[in-house]
């Protein structure tokens, strides 16, 4: 089932950006004639902003359904005695009209208008079997919330055995924790397509409308992904335990979590197994998502039977004499790359084994390098500009005082459409940019700066000579 309406208010916006309409009211326009037929259909599941039955001064006057081919229509009939949304329905109609939506000059989206003679319901709901899927909920990263909430909860993403992402439709989100391994009962599973406009935040390919959601499994702890510890060509990803997180429910209020405390020694003498091994020669080196930051380093070396930790750095582990330690790296993850978007906050305890290869009474230390910078993992397309051939920077204003960006290589040719809308999907900020320059050896004399405007913007600009100056300007911080 597609929800049309749901995408309107964004659509008008893009539509209002292209062609100057801002202030023009929607209208519908009629465009066929009047038919009659019979015709199989689904009423539509309640959706925040389309719900399946409308009334009028308090008196029933249309449900909307659709069609196999996810069609929308509104059907006019005034009573919805034994009628359900997700009722498998039979039509037989009177009248059947084709309405264009439109905003000014721009066409939103075109439905159908039937005036029912009978409705004759063949499935009810109720007779259809919930289905099972067992799925992993998601952790938040920094484009996209594990749990979406409108006016109240609304969702949460999850991944199948394959990788595969959903759209959950739940609205309780008791009990819920991400990365929670769930077995998800759903009434209905659909395929989603996207307009070309859509940019950031998750994409998942499937929806499905959840009627239970049990958890199957709560991970206390797991190889996480937001650290990587390299040596040579061998890189691990070390063991990680949520300890501390701070969750915006998206509705003015926060939710705080603090762990039960866990022994690491516990980790080192009973669950070693579990515990990733790096084995080091002559360098180590570790990088963190473009979010995180490692705010502290822990050593535990072995004393007899047991270990005993000090706080240390990373440098420090340069000194080491051969042997076997284990070390605790406290992550921080916090923010969001979109500042409207939910700022969440999590902290973690991330263990691996250290093993250094070396005599005791070798005079080489370990050589730390110098950890990859955290833009590389946050801006990888980046990485390969050519300041020879030149770079091209694409900038959009998205409020007031609020600006991002996008590099394409070479300024010999002309960018395609195509091109330059891909850089809305992962923005930089003015700052970051100028530092990828710096760090990629881009010469300013070979950077061109070119303001642009997102369609998904509704903050209006006018793009002339004065205007390129002050981007210009505002780009090098002058």
């Amino acid at each position: 089932m597609k929800r049309i309406l749901t995408v309107v208010l964004t659509l008008v916006l893009i539509c209002a950006a292209l062609s100057g309409c801002g202030t023009t009211k929607d209208k519908e326009e009629p465009k066929t004639g009047a038919k009659s037929g019979t015709m199989a259909l689904t009423i539509v599941e309640k959706d925040p902003t389309l719900p399946a039955f409308e009334y009028q001064d308090g008196d029933p006057y249309c449900f909307y359904a659709e069609d196999a081919d996810g069609q929308m229509y509104r059907v006019m009939w005034g009573d919805f005695t034994g009628l359900k949304e997700q009722d498998r329905v039979i039509v037989a109609y009177e009248g059947l009209t084709e309405f264009s939506h439109t905003h000014g000059d721009c066409l939103i989206f075109t439905f159908h208008e039937m005036i029912a003679k009978m409705v004759t319901v063949t499935e009810s709901a109720d007779q259809t079997p919930d289905r099972t899927m067992a799925l992993t909920i998601v952790e938040t990263i920094p484009s996209g919330v594990a749990f979406e909430y409108r006016n109240g909860p609304y969702c949460f993403y999850a991944e199948d055995a394959g990788e595969n992402l959903y759209r959950v439709l739940w609205s309780d989100f008791t009990g819920l924790e991400e990365k929670d391994r769930v077995i998800v009962k759903y009434h209905e599973l659909k395929k989603l397509t996207y307009t070309e406009y859509l940019c950031g935040g998750w994409t998942p390919p499937y929806e499905m409308t959840a009627t239970d959601v049990t958890v199957d499994d709560r991970v206390e702890g797991e190889l996480v992904h937001h650290v990587r510890i390299s040596s040579g060509e061998t890189s691990i990803y070390p063991f990680g335990r949520l300890i501390w997180s701070k969750t915006d429910n998206g509705d003015g209020t926060y939710e705080e979590m603090i762990a039960d405390h866990c022994d690491p020694i516990h980790l080192f003498t009973d669950q070693a197994d579990i515990i990733p091994t790096l084995t080091v020669k002559d360098e180590a080196s570790y990088s963190t998502s473009a979010n995180g930051s490692v705010e502290a380093v822990y050593l535990y070396s072995p004393v007899g039977d047991t270990y005993v930790s000090e706080a240390t750095t990373w440098n420090a582990l340069a000194g080491l004499p051969g042997g076997t330690y284990y070390v605790m790296l406290a992550v921080l993850l916090g923010g969001n790359c979109d500042p409207y978007a939910p700022q969440n906050f999590y902290r973690y305890e991330d263990f691996f084994r250290l093993v250094v290869d070396k005599p005791n009474n070798h005079e080489d230390n370990i050589i730390p390098t110098v950890p990859l910078h955290p833009l590389y993992e946050k801006y990888p397309e980046y990485w390969d500009l050519d300041g020879m051939k030149g770079v091209e920077v694409y900038v959009w204003q998205m409020a007031g005082n609020l600006y991002y960006c996008g590099a394409l290589p070479g300024t010999n040719r002309l960018k395609t459409e195509e091109e330059i809308r891909a850089l809305f999907g992962n923005g930089a900020t003015l700052e970051e940019m100028r530092t990828i320059l710096q760090l990629c050896e881009v010469d300013r004399e070979r950077v061109s700066i070119i303001p642009v405007r997102n369609p998904l913007s509704s903050f209006w600009y006018e793009i002339d000579v004065e205007y390129a100056k002050q981007i210009n300007a505002l780009f090098w911080g002058e």
